[in-house]
């Protein structure tokens, strides 16, 4: 139940922040703070669900990415994790910036 909580008001914040500002950064954002989460021990898959509910619409780049997260490492080690979460980052930055994603 914390978690589901968590999630939403995590997604809430991530697309909120993403509609200030360069979609990019709001792209790369959301894939840091879902791969953070999935460092965590953190089931990202929940996140599809509550997207979907707080925004009435099934966001497929964000699902694209929950999808991604979850067949990623977790890894014991911090360092190992932190640059597992920076390198995931940058990739969909690169990514929305090459595709021009809007």
């Amino acid at each position: 139940m914390k978690r589901s909580i968590f999630f939403s008001v995590l997604l809430t914040c991530t697309f909120s922040y993403g509609k200030d500002v360069e979609q990019c950064e709001g792209i790369a954002y959301a894939a840091d703070t879902l791969m953070t989460f999935h460092q965590m021990g953190s089931d990202v898959d929940k996140a599809k669900g509550i997207y979907a509910n707080i925004f009435k619409e099934e966001g497929q780049i964000f699902n694209q990415i929950v999808d991604e997260v979850k067949k990623s490492t977790v890894y014991t080690n911090e360092e190992e994790a932190e640059k597992a979460v920076e390198d995931f980052k940058n990739k969909w930055k690169n990514y929305c910036i090459e595709n021009n994603i809007k």
